[in-house]
């Protein structure tokens, strides 16, 4: 893990700002367990690249986990104004409000 971790620490050093490795680094806080870390780095890979559904989709679910589904539709709306066609963002948005009006009943 910690070879993992330099590397990415490396390669982040020489590319800042690369949504792939912000989105690596993620997956590898995922293993460790550390949520906070998971969705800085998603959070910086969607501030970079709002268009792409799989890290907004990522971090919705995030949010939602930790009962902030205020902010998980606000991330999948301003994604779906980046990229209206993508089918995943519609899909995730519409089951997110469908649980969110299940759960106020």
């Amino acid at each position: 893990m910690k070879d993992a971790e330099s590397t990415l620490f490396e390669a982040q050093q020489e590319f800042p700002g690369d949504p792939y490795l912000l989105e690596a680094e993620s997956r590898l806080a995922e293993v460790l367990k550390d949520n906070e870390r998971v969705v800085r780095a998603l959070a910086k890979a969607f501030d970079v690249n709002p268009r792409n559904a799989l890290v907004a989709v990522r971090l919705a679910r995030q949010f939602d986990v930790a009962g902030q589904s205020d902010k998980a539709s606000a991330v999948l709306k301003k994604s779906l104004d980046a990229n209206p066609s993508s089918r995943r963002l519609h899909y995730t948005l519409a089951k997110l409000l469908m649980n969110r009006a299940l759960n106020d009943r």
